[in-house]
């Protein structure tokens, strides 16, 4: 298995060629202690200030089953470049496990599989990045119980952007929260980690009974 880094560098976003390296080092280092594959796996590195969320410096995407993008948003001040070393690494982790994913014959062939997968990609970056606090998945009982709610009384009613990045109804990341928090559960009592997730499609997740105690609970 083999990593590919392809550098994408406006000219009017200069970066420091040790922050790049260590970049580099991150991606490939990430890849091989997850991936447990044989595909060889192709990184978009891009650094562009006008196309990450704001106040997380990045953003990814997966664009197919053997590469996907990250954009960051480079700065002259090392600390900032150290938070922004946190995130990527959790963008790494993210977006590898949609790659891997992808390579299995169920996923793009259900709406629920495409839901699954990123909330374990959110497990997978809690697994293997645990010092980085994640904040599009922190949330309070109280919120957790109205996410419910909603959930119970507009499930015929699915718009993407709204449950992702919010709306005036729903608060930011709240489908993230919510299965997050669902997912984790049932992590933490099957014992199983995000590789062994990593083969199992949704019909086999959401038709376990203890997955389905939790959506009822």
């Amino acid at each position: 298995m083999w990593v590919y880094i392809h550098k994408i560098i406006n000219t009017y976003t200069p970066v420091d060629g040790d922050f790049l390296k260590q970049c580099e080092e991150i991606a490939i280092s990430t890849i091989h202690q997850f991936n447990t594959t044989d595909e060889d796996i192709n990184v978009v590195l891009r650094f562009d200030p006008n196309d990450v969320i704001l106040w997380m410096r990045t953003s990814w995407y997966t664009i197919n089953g053997y590469m996907f993008n990250v954009v960051l948003d480079w700065d002259k001040d090392k600390w900032f470049n150290e938070l922004l070393i946190w995130e990527y690494k959790s963008c790494i982790i993210h977006e590898l496990h949609h790659v891997l994913r992808r390579n299995y014959p169920w996923y793009w062939k259900s709406f629920r599989e495409v839901l699954i997968s990123e909330w374990l990609a959110c497990v997978a970056e809690v697994e293997q990045n645990p010092k980085h606090d994640i904040l599009y998945i922190k949330s309070s009982p109280e919120e957790l119980y109205e996410l419910g709610l909603f959930a119970i009384n507009q499930s015929n009613d699915y718009d993407h952007r709204e449950r992702y990045f919010g709306s005036w109804k729903l608060p930011n990341w709240s489908w993230y929260k919510l299965w997050y928090h669902l997912l984790s559960q049932y992590t933490n009592v099957t014992q199983k980690t995000s590789r062994d997730l990593l083969k199992m499609s949704w019909i086999e997740i959401m038709n376990d009974p203890l997955f389905q105690k939790l959506l009822t609970s």
